[in-house]
């Protein structure tokens, strides 16, 4: 099993917080392993580890790693609708959640975005994947829209096309998270969310 002080505590906090029954803690052990090993190295031997229990028990209930991965998947999926309705009322402090995820030194899990960016480079080939990237994007556009709204009307964002600027900042958010997993270098991330603050603010921002 793998030492629990190698594992940052955000990366049960993100996810499958403190599970209770079998099946949660196993998807949760999914998901650290993913977080460690990353797609390409993750089996179910690499899951049982971190699952501190035989791989046997895993064996009963799936087939291959990618069942596991897809229903870990769908767990996350889930919440993660849960967690994007926690500031339906406040446009800035959601849109300080999204640019955390864009800026240096502010992503809490590195990890988990290459292990994301390496399962998103699976659904091309996958129907599976597709279907669950499809309805995360559905779920984050959605989300992006009803912010920017939300700003328009309270008068804190400048008037614009909600659903197509949630859509273009969706748009950077997954290029920013695929160039960063395959590069070393972040120096261009801060012109990145300059640029999101210029849309969203407009003349606004440089008062700020």
């Amino acid at each position: 099993m793998a030492d629990e002080g190698e594992q940052p505590e955000d990366v049960n906090a993100l996810f499958f917080d403190d599970p209770e029954d079998t099946q949660r803690k196993l998807l949760a052990a999914t998901y650290r392993a993913l977080c460690e090993h990353g797609y390409a190295d993750l089996s179910l031997q690499t899951i049982g580890d971190e699952f501190g229990k035989s791989t046997s028990l895993i064996y009963y209930h799936y087939d291959s790693k990618d069942e596991l991965v897809l229903d870990t998947l769908d767990a996350m999926l889930d919440q993660l609708e849960e967690t994007l309705s926690d500031h339906p009322d406040d446009p800035e402090a959601a849109l300080e959640v999204y640019l955390d995820m864009i800026e240096p030194g502010k992503t809490e899990e590195p990890t988990l975005e290459r292990a994301i960016v390496e399962l998103r480079g699976q659904a091309p080939n996958s129907e599976q994947y597709q279907k669950r990237f499809n309805r995360a994007d559905a779920v984050i556009d959605q989300r992006l829209k009803q912010v920017v709204q939300a700003g328009i009307e309270q008068g804190v964002f400048v008037d614009q096309d909600p659903e197509e600027t949630g859509r273009v900042l969706y748009t950077l958010l997954t290029g920013v998270m695929v160039r960063r997993a395959s590069t070393n270098n972040d120096e261009w991330v801060t012109s990145i969310s300059n640029e999101v603050r210029n849309r969203l603010y407009g003349d606004k921002s440089q008062d700020s």
